[in-house]
């Protein structure tokens, strides 16, 4: 690992000490959900596990995602949840899985609370990365500094159902990761960086139709 980079124990470090942001009250309509971004060690180096979603799913069909879901009752918390949804998903126990910490709660256009826990999985199957199924088309690996080069990043301001934020995109080969995955991933980097991280990150014109469409006809 280059000096440069974080190593797994200076991001646990930096995760414990970050105070995120709690919604203590699930708005009327919304449903609790969490998921996990997980952290593994790939030749030395850091990197962040994705998915993408089969077209066979109901919601956001095709897309780079976390594994997670839904909080069911028999969830005694969210960080259960998230270690649930990534068993269910990715076939990784939930003992092989340390939880450093969680990000923001955000609130989503689906009507979902979602809260993001960032944990390490200890060791990782090879076979995971070939793993298919009903909810799942592909598990990759993306390294974390390559993330966090502001070179890599694409930001483009989006009005979409009443919300108004910025919108990050990074193309990975044939991925392209956006949407609340690439929040989180956007917000993650700022706690391990600082948030001057891609503060010289010029805005680029806005894509929000063209980009939906594309997507909207692959699905």
């Amino acid at each position: 690992m280059k000096k440069s980079e974080l190593t797994l124990e200076e991001i646990a470090r930096k995760l414990q000490t970050h105070q995120a942001l709690e919604i203590t009250q699930v708005p009327v309509g919304f449903r609790e959900a969490a998921v996990l971004l997980p952290l593994v060690e790939v030749d030395g180096h850091v990197h962040v596990l994705l998915t993408r979603r089969t077209l066979e799913v109901k919601t956001h069909k095709g897309q780079v995602a976390f594994p997670g879901g839904m909080r069911d009752v028999e969830d005694s918390s969210l960080e259960i949840t998230a270690l649930r949804e990534t068993q269910e998903e990715i076939e990784v126990l939930a003992g092989d899985v340390s939880i450093l910490g969680h990000l923001n709660d955000r609130l989503t256009i689906s009507d979902f609370l979602v809260r993001p826990f960032v944990g390490i999985i200890k060791s990782l199957p090879p076979e995971i990365l070939n793993l298919k199924n009903h909810e799942i088309a592909r598990v990759f690996t993306v390294p974390l500094e390559w993330l966090a080069n502001p070179d890599h990043v694409r930001i483009e301001l989006w009005e979409r159902q009443k919300f108004i934020r910025n919108m990050h995109f990074w193309h990975f080969g044939e991925e392209i990761i956006w949407g609340m995955s690439a929040e989180v991933v956007a917000e993650l980097i700022e706690v391990l960086y600082g948030k001057e991280r891609f503060e010289q990150v010029p805005l680029s014109p806005t894509t929000m139709d063209e980009f939906l469409a594309v997507l909207n006809s692959k699905s």
